[in-house]
């Protein structure tokens, strides 16, 4: 397995596609297909690497070992998904209660002042 496929197998496991790791990175999906093409940049390289501080440069460069340091399994897109739902609606509740406790401070000090 080259570099080019490993890097293929890594943005599949933690950016789910393609598209997602091109937006992240900050270069076009055209930029990107050039490159998986040809040859690997060391800034995508670099990248992935600072992005991705449990990921083992030893298995992204050599192919040697688990493409993971520690034993944690990668979230498949639909898992990752779902735990972003779920954080967006706990902070929309918390946003919602902000809310609440701002506009009971302004009522509260309103009264105070008459």
């Amino acid at each position: 397995m080259n570099i080019s496929v490993r890097i293929k197998t890594l943005i599949k496991s933690v950016y789910v596609t393609e598209g997602t790791f091109c937006e992240k990175y900050g270069i076009s999906r055209f930029s990107w297909r050039n490159e998986k093409n040809g040859s690997i940049k060391i800034e995508t390289v670099e990248f992935l690497l600072k992005d991705n501080p449990d990921l083992s440069a030893e298995w992204l460069l050599r192919g040697k070992g688990e493409m993971l340091l520690s034993n944690i399994v990668p979230m498949s897109g639909s898992e990752q998904i779902k735990e972003r739902d779920e954080i967006i609606i706990e902070q929309s509740r918390e946003i919602h209660r902000l809310k609440r406790e701002n506009e009971r401070l302004k009522n509260g000090k309103k009264e105070d002042a008459v």
